[in-house]
């Protein structure tokens, strides 16, 4: 059973005032609804280095927030978000845009196989993480055969180096911006951060941290 509730507010940039929300969260709704957020620092220094705004691939997409506001900019948001009552909640806060693609699924360097979700912060919906093994299905960027990205942007708790390994033929097709956050949770993978990834073998570099976590790319 998924549990939920309803939380009024408005953001600046949307005419929405009611979003869902898992019942269990009492951190991210209060700093969501306070706003503006951690994506309205993000977009201005993101946007000049756009070689267009056609797609958009983001994760996690957690309550559809971060989703809701790119598709604002883009032709077309594909957000993937691997927790259940979350997607849930995605799923009802984007349900009037209908150029957002939403996934049920975490991000991965290969599609095939699964894993379960741990929270790690309880009371914070976006403090999710995920670990091998479940029913949760694990996919690939480059399965999409996508040839007009834009911008991939990754908050999926440090799987973000496994989730660029799977978009490689992307990345090297597309040479999308790219945004990715870091709290050192690559260290519970056994794996290499996103950022340093993006540096060493994909030749990207920094243009610089939007807000302390956060911190974005672009081909060198």
């Amino acid at each position: 059973m998924i549990n939920i509730k309803t939380v009024r507010g408005k953001l600046p940039w949307s005419s929405k005032q009611e979003w869902i929300f898992p019942a269990s969260d009492t951190r991210s709704c209060k700093s969501f609804i306070e706003g503006p957020g951690d994506l309205d620092t993000a977009i201005p220094l993101l946007l000049p280095h756009l070689k267009g705004r056609r797609i958009c691939i983001q994760a996690g997409g957690c309550l559809g927030i971060w989703p809701l506001r790119l598709a604002q900019l883009f032709d077309r948001v594909i957000t993937f978000e691997p927790e259940p009552t979350n997607y849930y909640c995605l799923q009802m806060n984007t349900a009037h845009l209908n150029n957002v693609e939403t996934h049920n699924a975490a991000l991965g360097q290969r599609s095939g196989g699964s894993v379960h979700m741990t929270l790690t912060d309880t009371g914070n919906s976006g403090a999710h993480y995920a670990l091998p093994g479940g029913d949760i299905p694990v996919v690939c960027i480059d399965d999409l055969g996508l040839d007009d990205v834009d911008l991939i942007y990754l908050d999926v708790e440090g799987y973000e180096s496994q989730a660029l390994r799977g978009a490689t033929e992307t990345i090297t097709r597309c040479k999308p911006v790219i945004g990715v956050e870091d709290k050192q949770l690559h260290r519970l993978h056994k794996s290499i951060s996103g950022a340093q990834l993006l540096v060493k073998e994909f030749k990207y570099k920094s243009i610089g941290r939007p807000f302390t976590l956060d911190e974005i790319f672009i081909p060198c």
